[in-house]
């Protein structure tokens, strides 16, 4: 398995949104994907190695924000020095294409012990949305650990950072691979399509690609 780690206008109450073009590719576009059900295409090798190889990493702040995306562009978006950050980075290399930024306070009240973002990038009828932690609504602990149905197997990944594979049957579910891949907790979902799993931890975002 190897890895590979827009106008705009800015809305009330922390909330961005963007203009984005349609795709053919299979999109994970929003929270839980397509249908917000967690249910993905997903190629699953026949042989399930011990590790992923690592395609790419990108640090991009803090946050546990599952990334959207749609076509060859992954939507990430987190905080950082102060600011609330959205990133737009092509899906096969991690290169930054764009970026936008806006200074926002932190998590208040029982949350403030940690102000990344916690909703999803949102893509919907070509725009993108997003809602910062002192935007209202907040996401609070949804997408915290995740179950993705990727067709053939189930994939879990936990808060430490371990993606798991199981195998779905009538009475019991078997395990086929449990694979370490990252250094951090990782709290968003999967996102899956084709060959490719984009993995977001407290402060990057990585590609691994299932061969």
């Amino acid at each position: 398995m190897k890895t590979t780690h827009c106008s705009f206008a800015l809305l009330p109450a922390g909330l961005l949104a963007l203009a984005v073009l349609p795709s053919s590719a299979p999109d994970w576009p929003q929270w839980r994907g397509p249908g917000r059900d967690a249910k993905a295409t997903f190629t699953a090798p026949k042989t399930w190695p011990k590790e992923l190889a690592q395609t790419w990493k990108v640090t991009v702040g803090d946050g546990v924000a599952t990334p959207a995306l749609v076509g060859d562009k992954l939507y990430v978006f987190a905080r950082q020095a102060g600011s609330e950050i959205l990133r737009c980075l092509d899906a096969a290399n991690g290169k930054e294409l764009w970026a936008e930024k806006y200074e926002a306070l932190g998590a208040s009240g029982p949350a403030s012990g940690f102000s990344g973002p916690r909703c999803s990038p949102t893509v919907a009828n070509g725009k993108l949305v997003t809602l910062g932690v002192r935007g209202g609504g907040m996401g609070g602990g949804m997408g915290y650990g995740s179950i993705v149905d990727a067709g053939s197997v189930l994939l879990a990944l936990t808060p430490a950072s371990q993606l798991v594979a199981f195998a779905p049957g009538e009475k019991a579910f078997t395990e086929l691979a449990r694979i370490k891949v990252s250094g951090s907790p990782t709290y968003a979902y999967p996102v899956v399509s084709g060959k490719r799993i984009f993995i977001k931890d407290q402060d990057s975002v990585t590609r691994y690609t299932v061969e």
